[in-house]
């Protein structure tokens, strides 16, 4: 869990306060037609974060009265049973966590920040445990898509490559990549089980989990030796990738994966060092790739769909399937209305755990030296692995201007366009890590800002250039806010069927100048 910063003093404070004064007085016009860049209130200091240690020792002892309550079923082979006294187990769990929950005497809107930190959102999700066969429990999350299904299949599973078909699914772009399975290609080792199809009664699994599960039947002697090909004894997490190309998605299914493993193996302090990622699709490892290495960093490299194919029967001594990323704790937090809402261990969680796999876990802007660094996001066509984004929407076309004005201006600021999709993840990292300044449209681009340094939080800003026909769109500024950054928006109209804008170079000067002393620096 990220350490807590102290509180400011109180002479930064009075300037930063001054420093949004300034920001609208300057930006405002006097037509009411006109628009106007409005500066965020000045930041509190970011909330102290719940301790997840009770949580995690509460699931231990669950998941050991379940496990018990699975091999006891097993040993005594009694297959009539069925899921009762296991489901018994799950709703014991429930009122556990529940209890926990209220013990913490959390305000209202103290306990939905706490969810959208994801301390209690972990706790939430756990408490939704159904066990519908033994051995396997499925959780279920709330987004604004409606709800999301993982599952934590401890009985073990088999996935039959020969009933897989690989290659690209017709439909739409979200599923093209995914794979297939006939009848038969995933056996799980339900104790004590005759057969028959599993059926998942109480779980809400998107289409391409439930094309995995739906193909699934119940064999108690599945994971036998002779029947397996290839074995994996480590804990692995599927995930099946939608948009493998795009920032916004692929840190979405991420911070999934990420919460998935919090929930399952969260009792294991060092469950990171040995789990492994298996990305079940057809797609190439892609840019961002390293988001799922940094799942398990030091532990076992991760495993493709397409390096299953031809490999016969595969065990999994325990496989945990993801949340679809369209229905993720990113898009939920930051969707709908501005959110009173500052801070987030979760993402602050996946974050550290990708900066520390690439060596950047201290980077941190060389702003104290006296310069401070702007980096503009340009959104410019891109490839990727075959992937080709031909045209792009919502593009700044005046950068050039921007920039000379800048340097003109501002002999203080180190002004750069970065086109990041033309840089490796690690040189992404390392740009946005030693940037003070974050501008760009509104767009994915600006997910690169829970990348922006996490010592030096409150002293980073983020500048969203947002069209002003788009009506309202809170999500950049509430995903800057659950990383406790300063956060402005400078409205600029776009045109053309491409929504190009051409930002005023002196209102954005007067922007920069005016949000200096958030860096910790004055420049006049």
């Amino acid at each position: 869990m990220p350490r807590q910063r102290s509180v400011r003093l109180a002479a930064v404070a009075i300037a930063v306060a001054a420093a949004l004064v300034l920001a609208v007085a300057l930006l405002r016009r006097p037509s009411g037609a006109d628009h106007h860049a409005a500066a965020a209130p000045a930041a509190a200091a970011p909330p102290v974060l719940h301790d997840i240690s009770a949580l995690r020792i509460a699931v231990a002892a669950a998941n050991a009265r379940l496990r018990a309550t699975a091999d006891r079923l097993a040993s005594t082979g009694d297959a009539q049973a069925g899921p009762e006294p296991v489901n018994a187990g799950a709703v014991d769990r429930a009122r556990a966590l529940a209890a926990l929950a209220a013990a913490a005497g959390e305000s209202p809107q103290g306990i939905a920040c706490s969810k959208i930190r994801g301390d209690a959102l972990v706790r939430e999700i756990a408490a939704t445990a159904v066990v519908p066969v033994p051995g396997v429990a499925c959780f279920t999350y709330q987004s604004h898509n409606g709800p999301g299904s993982f599952c934590d299949v401890s009985a073990g599973a088999v996935l039959d490559t020969r009933k897989v078909r690989l290659g690209l699914k017709s439909g739409w772009a979200g599923e093209e990549g995914h794979l297939t399975y006939d009848r038969g290609a995933l056996s799980i080792a339900v104790p004590g089980s005759t057969g028959g199809a599993l059926q998942l009664s109480g779980a809400h699994l998107t289409p391409t989990y439930a094309d995995l599960y739906g193909s699934a039947i119940m064999d108690p002697t599945a994971l036998d030796a002779a029947h397996c090909d290839v074995t994996y004894d480590e804990p692995v997490i599927a995930v099946t990738r939608n948009e493998w190309a795009h920032l916004l998605f692929s840190l979405c299914e991420a911070v999934n994966a990420y919460a998935g493993l919090e929930v399952a193996l969260g009792t294991d302090p060092l469950y990171r060092s040995r789990v492994r990622v298996l990305l079940l699709d057809t797609h190439p490892p892609g840019p961002y790739a390293g988001f799922f290495e940094a799942l398990s960093p030091g532990g076992p490299p991760i495993l493709y769909g397409r390096d299953l194919h031809g490999k016969g029967r595969v065990c999994f001594k325990r496989l945990i399937t993801s949340i679809n990323g369209y229905h993720s704790f990113m898009l939920t937090a930051a969707t709908g209305d501005a959110s009173p809402c500052r801070g987030s261990s979760l993402l602050a969680g996946v974050r550290a755990a990708v900066m520390e796999l690439h060596g950047l876990i201290d980077a941190r802007p060389s702003s104290r030296n006296g310069t401070v660094h702007v980096t503009l996001v340009s959104r410019r066509p891109y490839e990727h692995e075959g992937f080709r984004k031909s045209s792009i929407t919502r593009a700044v076309t005046n950068e050039d201007q921007l920039a000379q004005a800048v340097h003109s201006e501002l002999p203080g600021v180190a002004f750069a366009a970065v086109d990041f999709a033309r840089l490796n993840l690690r040189e992404q990292l390392e740009t946005v890590a030693r940037t003070d300044v974050l501008v760009g449209m509104h767009g994915a681009g600006l997910m690169q800002s829970v990348f922006m340094s996490a010592d030096e939080s409150e002293h980073t800003v983020v500048v969203e250039i947002f069209p002003t026909q788009y009506g309202e769109n809170h999500r950049d500024r509430n995903v800057a806010r659950l990383m406790n950054r300063n956060y402005l928006v400078f409205e600029s109209p776009t045109s053309g069927q491409l929504q190009e804008a051409s930002p005023d170079p002196v209102r954005f000067v007067n922007v920069l100048r005016s949000i200096l002393p958030l860096t910790g620096h004055t420049i006049v």
